[in-house]
């Protein structure tokens, strides 16, 4: 409580300042109150609440009204904003609703222009619950509940809370009759279009479709000359992009580009700067990563945050597809900062998390990537989506097949009840090719490589094409060296559709693109000499750019395959740079047993005898424990939980004859293993 309100409240009472100062400091004295800054605060929750209760209802009324009076008297000290906020909070307490409504009216206004989105919805939506309370309040001030409605849906939008925003559009569409295909009176023509804007926004973020049906009726109620048809278009583009409809998207993005600027409409420019930058070819990337820049720039400027936060994870896929590796890991930790200081980390941290772990596991840090997911659990459906994905991949790389199929379950279930988009069908099946391949279950992979070509179909090229010309490839390979006629059939079926995956200009003509390609000719190899050769080139291309993880793995089929071909000597040579490459990933043993040590023994050369009689676990806890990790860091790198890993502790510092853990790393340096 400031000092000069509660002066002002006080002075209402009778009590002068002396008087005043002599009880605030008495209470100091006994921590009833504590001084806060310019005011007073209770030392403690309970002794407010105490206070509170031994009040007697008219004393509390009393107190409230001296200070709702004292502020609309005016306190010099306090800002427009702060005065509105408290006038709201003690008018409700009295049930002067026409008051409360008025000063939480004021508040939302000051609060549009400051950019605290989350604090505006609030409000607004404290409106919404007073409006049927005082609707002539609000007639006198001009507002109408589709009004409320309309800012509430858009505060929502740029708080990053996309049901909300959707929600409270729907609810305005009904309220003025202009849902579904009813057209909306004429009156309310231009509040209809609003908030078809307003819930096309929302549905995009959602991905549950719709969205390009609300902004046509948006464009269609705004018109040619209206400026909120710029915004409409805007977001028509970018709705288009995200559906990989880039040359749809391109034209209506470069005239809403030109338009904006023509209008100083800041926030469309913005949106259209992002949306031009996200169409990447080989040719041009350095003029998108500039343009990306630019908008974010723009929208950080004028505290456009959703535009700014899609410019963030777009550059992050950017730096992504021109394989700067580190550039994307660097960009998706600027993202995570700026949530924190947008004070969004909460609700928009998961989305965030999923895009940093992505990085991070590229180059080779999974362990860090799983963590994220404890730090930021939850989060709306697509960005759980995309975690448990990341988890599954992750899990399929170590050779965890019992933790990927649980995991694969978990995405399964988060399909939901509604019919998923063709990108969600498409990523989880994906997923299962991945999993059915290191199950070797090819009866089971025909159906589901035939479903990820009949969705391809119903969609534009978008980056997920790219995975699924990989999988398919991987899945032919294995289908060709089936002994059965009828999974060699299918095979050539499944290579005939190939070309559908790799249609678009803006995913396949990228350094990404180049190297997607380049595996999926590797799985596609005719004989085992080619299939060395084309191994090997693309452990090159990946040792060149990052990729760990990987490339351990690619180097692991290169010396299969010369294997097979019958020449030991390459075989031996690549596992041996197989080998050199276990120290560059998280959990490299895991790693090397998947993917490597199968290999040794079927050259001959099976693995010495484990150090001290360590099991391969806890020789992999061994090596956790000397990078400095915790059981929960171990346990969550190995997929195992934090009492397994205090289990194989225990076990190895005995074998290891040790008492604590720094003995048990310096024996683990000593033998090697770090």
């Amino acid at each position: 409580m400031p000092h000069p309100l509660l002066a002002a409240a006080a002075g209402r009472a009778g009590v002068g300042e002396q008087d005043l100062d002599a009880a605030l400091r008495e209470a100091v004295d006994a921590r009833v109150l504590q001084v806060d800054g310019d005011g007073y605060a209770f030392g403690h929750a309970l002794l407010a609440e105490a206070v509170r209760e031994d009040l007697l209802p008219g004393e509390r009324v009393r107190a409230h009204r001296r200070l709702v009076d004292a502020l609309e008297a005016g306190v010099p000290e306090l800002t427009d904003h702060e005065r509105d906020l408290r006038l709201a909070r003690h008018a409700t307490r009295i049930h002067d609703h026409s008051r409360a409504f008025r000063a939480t009216w004021a508040a939302a206004e000051h609060t549009a222009h400051s950019s605290g989105h989350h604090e505006q919805l609030g409000l607004l939506e404290r409106l919404l619950e007073l409006y049927e309370l005082v609707p002539g309040t609000a007639e006198e001030l001009g507002v109408t509940r589709a009004c409320l409605l309309h800012r509430a849906g858009s505060a929502a939008h740029m708080a990053g809370r996309a049901r909300r925003a959707r929600d409270h559009a729907t609810a305005g569409l009904a309220e003025i009759g202009a849902d579904g295909d009813t057209a909306p009176e004429p009156e309310d023509s231009l509040t209809a279009a609003f908030l078809r804007l307003v819930r096309g926004r929302a549905l995009r973020n959602l991905g549950q479709g719709g969205d390009l049906e609300d902004l046509a009726v948006a464009a269609a109620l705004f018109g040619e000359e209206h400026t909120g048809r710029i915004a409409v278009d805007a977001a028509h583009a970018a709705a288009l992009n995200v559906r990989g409809r880039e040359e749809e998207a391109e034209p209506i993005a470069r005239a809403v580009l030109e338009r904006s600027r023509r209008a100083g409409d800041l926030h469309s420019e913005a949106d259209a700067l992002v949306t031009l930058g996200s169409f990447w070819s080989g040719e041009d990337m350095d003029e998108r990563e500039g343009l990306l820049r630019s908008g974010i720039a723009l929208a950080a400027r004028i505290a456009h945050v959703q535009t700014e936060l899609r410019g963030w994870n777009n550059l992050q896929v950017c730096l992504h597809f021109r394989l700067d590796l580190q550039g994307a890991v660097q960009v998706s930790r600027r993202a995570m900062a700026r949530l924190t200081e947008l004070g969004l980390a909460r609700t928009r941290g998961p989305e965030a998390a999923g895009n940093l772990a992505a990085s991070l596991a590229n180059i080779g840090h999974t362990g860090e990537a799983l963590r994220l997911f404890d730090r930021f659990p939850g989060g709306d459906l697509p960005a759980r989506r995309q975690k448990t994905h990341i988890a599954v991949e992750i899990a399929l790389w170590h050779g965890y097949i019992d933790t990927a199929r649980s995991l694969l379950g978990d995405l399964v279930e988060l399909q939901g009840t509604a019919e998923p988009s063709t990108d969600y069908r498409s990523m989880l099946d994906h997923a299962r090719l991945f999993l059915l391949a290191e199950e070797e279950d090819l009866d089971a992979t025909v159906p589901v490589a035939r479903s990820v070509i009949d969705t391809e179909r119903t969609k534009a090229a978008t980056q997920s094409s790219l995975n699924g010309l990989v999988r398919l490839s991987e899945t032919i390979h294995r289908l060709r060296r089936s002994e059965e006629p009828r999974h060699r059939v299918a095979a050539e079926e499944i290579r005939s559709e190939l070309d559908l995956f790799r249609r678009g200009r803006f995913w396949f003509h990228t350094p990404w693109g180049h190297l997607r390609e380049q595996e999926s000719r590797a799985w596609l190899a005719s004989d085992p000499e080619e299939s060395r050769s084309r191994w090997e080139e693309y452990a090159h291309a990946l040792g060149k750019v990052g990729f760990p993880v990987q490339r351990l793995a690619v180097l692991g089929r290169a010396a299969s395959a010369a294997l097979e071909a019958g020449d030991e000597s390459a075989a031996r040579r690549l596992l041996a740079l197989g080998e050199e490459a276990v120290g560059s990933c998280d959990n490299g043993a895991a790693l090397y047993r998947h993917h490597l040590a199968p290999l040794r023994a079927a050259l001959g050369e099976p693995e010495g005898a484990a150090p001290a009689g360590l099991t391969r676990r806890e020789q992999e806890v061994l090596v956790r424990l000397a990078s400095g990790a915790t059981n929960r860091e171990i346990g969550e790198a190995l997929f195992i939980s934090p009492k397994t890993v205090s289990v194989h502790m225990s076990n190895l510092m005995g074998k290891l004859g040790v008492a604590n853990r720094n003995a048990a790393a310096a024996r683990a340096r000593d033998l090697g293993l770090a």
